[in-house]
């Protein structure tokens, strides 16, 4: 089974760069308010290909620069890429969510 799970800082630093509230970006992509805000904080459990796919869409990006695929898994240690981190003690924990079984 394989997980989707969102970037730390990453989704929302695109956000703010694009100059969207977390409202602008919801009706922008068709995604709902609260499942953007959850996923930006690293507490959304379950993050679809489809809303992954909405949220690059309406922010003009890819997969890659926001979400990473990995193996299921209660809890991931992800690598902050937006501020340089090593995946060490600068990572945080995040859950992960169902992308197929």
């Amino acid at each position: 089974m394989l997980t989707i799970i969102a970037r730390p800082n990453a989704l929302q630093a695109a956000r703010l760069r694009r100059g969207y509230s977390l409202r602008e970006l919801a009706e922008i992509s068709g995604v709902n308010f609260s499942t953007i805000s959850k996923t930006e904080k690293g507490v959304q459990n379950r993050i679809t290909p489809r809303v992954a796919k909405r949220i690059c869409t309406a922010l003009e990006a890819s997969f890659d620069d926001f979400f990473i695929i990995a193996p299921k898994a209660d809890t991931i240690l992800v690598e902050d890429k937006q501020n340089g981190g090593d995946g060490d003690a600068e990572g945080q924990e995040y859950q992960a969510g169902v992308l197929c079984q």
